[in-house]
């Protein structure tokens, strides 16, 4: 009966998508419960379903550990961490592509659909008849457009963001068992603090980028599309737009170097400083002894201002570089306007109204874009730092059977020794009774090697 009811509940708790048909997980149908629930009352813990087998950390790190060894098996010492993250989590993070491409398609059926509805608009106003039939198909198609938008964005943020947790998993997970196997040199060469703070700022870094690198080839498709549907409008005042937006390129370009390098310098502060905390709370006993908390106050207090510093020159250029980009798509428009009527002389309600749909479209891609790059700058910049620990020498497993071997064959060479200049019968017996010494305390060891690891660690580096 208990096992029943732990069955039971073990049921109840299971996440509820890995049985939700095709409708429930398109419109998120499975959510409803919990949604329900949520506003009756309070969530408790045991209200959240356990996550799917495939979601849970341990089969995540296991999954990121086989790729990971599969590359060193292949040859490779020190894998690239991208390609063994794109290996491990690569194939549900690339069917996303599809509900973004029917989400980015939809955005255009807006300006195409309302260009025609106003000049079916014009014409039945100019004609005197009521409103066409046909324009009511238009206003269905564009709902459905709409609607398939919509659901394609939600479907597409599910599936990379679920891929984006997996990897701040896979990528926690590693680093832990890294602390846990890596060498003294190379320990020597971090900190306590570095570490936690590539499980914890450099993890997560990465794994928010991963939400965004889909938008690598859906903005400048947006955007190449976009400049087309407008040169089909305006002309060829379009590339009078164009133009000023490749001379605001090179400006955004040069602020997002300046982003990545005051990135990296910010974040050599933030290890410093996590580590100076570190050991002193590790001293404390000590430090408050000695009446020393205003010294390593007043240090972990340069070291912090230090750090904002860095963080407000981050600061000062990503908001120059957003100020370029929400002005963009502005100024675009307005040259793009003042060039056609310098040509055609004649602004019709039509063009503007469908231009002003298109550039509203051009906008979104050229103001994200810019933190795209941002955020793929501060990933790689993360990436190097977790790759560089994770590609750090690792403590050699010890080998209790050599050992034993070694120490005996020492034994008897000591033995053969003493034979040459003492009696054989009684230090015969002595050379016995150190190879049995011998093979005692190395089976002691072997047998308490794991209650004592750090100080067979130091041993073997002493030796």
């Amino acid at each position: 009966r208990r096992q029943r009811a732990a069955h039971e509940a073990a049921e109840k708790n299971v996440f509820p998508v890995v049985t939700a048909n095709p409708l429930s997980r398109l419109t998120f149908g499975w959510l409803t419960p919990l949604i329900r629930l949520g506003f009756k009352r309070p969530l408790q813990q045991s209200d959240i379903w356990q996550l799917p087998p495939s979601d849970q950390a341990v089969n995540v790190a296991s999954r990121f550990a086989t790729q990971w060894q599969k590359a060193v098996d292949g040859g490779r010492r020190k894998p690239p961490l991208a390609r063994t993250l794109a290996r491990a989590f690569g194939v549900p993070f690339a069917l996303a592509a599809l509900p973004k491409l029917l989400n980015d398609g939809s955005q255009f059926v807006g300006p195409v659909l309302l260009q025609q509805l106003i000049g079916l608009a014009a014409t039945a106003a100019r004609l005197g008849s009521g409103p066409p039939p046909l324009g009511y198909v238009y206003a269905a198609v564009l709902f459905v457009a709409m609607l398939i938008g919509a659901l394609g964005e939600n479907q597409y943020f599910y599936f990379v963001m679920r891929t984006g947790m997996r990897v701040r998993s896979a990528l926690t997970a590693s680093i832990f068992e890294k602390a846990l196997t890596i060498s003294n040199s190379s320990l020597r060469q971090t900190s306590t603090g570095a570490i936690v703070n590539y499980m914890s700022s450099d993890a997560e870094k990465v794994a928010k980028t991963v939400d965004q690198l889909h938008l690598i080839w859906s903005n400048p498709l947006r955007i190449v599309v976009a400049i087309g549907l407008l040169f089909n409008v305006l002309g060829w005042a379009t590339i009078a737009g164009v133009v000023t937006l490749i001379l605001l390129i090179p400006i955004q370009g040069r602020l997002m170097m300046f982003a990545a390098k005051y990135r990296k310098a910010m974040l050599g502060e933030t290890d410093k400083r996590i580590s100076l905390v570190n050991d002193v709370l590790n001293g404390v006993r000590v430090i408050k002894f000695y009446a020393w908390e205003n010294s390593f106050s007043n240090r972990v207090e340069e070291v912090r201002l230090e750090e904002l510093r860095w963080l407000k020159k981050t600061a000062y250029v990503r908001a120059v570089n957003f100020l370029f980009f929400s002005i963009g798509p502005i100024l675009v428009s307005v040259v793009s306007f003042l060039v056609y009527v310098a040509i055609n002389g004649n602004l019709t309600a039509e063009i503007a109204f469908t231009s002003l749909s298109l550039f509203n479209v051009l906008r979104m891609p050229l103001i994200s874009f810019p933190g795209v790059i941002s955020a793929l700058i501060d990933a790689r910049v993360s990436l190097q730092r977790v790759e560089a620990f994770l590609h750090g020498d690792e403590q050699p497993e010890r080998d209790a059977q050599a050992e034993q071997k070694m120490l005996l064959e020492a034994s008897r060479a000591d033995d053969d020794d003493d034979d040459d200049d003492h009696d054989h019968d009684g230090d015969g017996r002595k050379g016995k009774a150190a190879a049995a010494a011998v093979t005692f305390a190395v089976d002691d060891s072997g047998s308490s090697e794991s209650s004592s690891g750090g100080d067979d660690d130091n041993d073997d580096d002493g030796d």
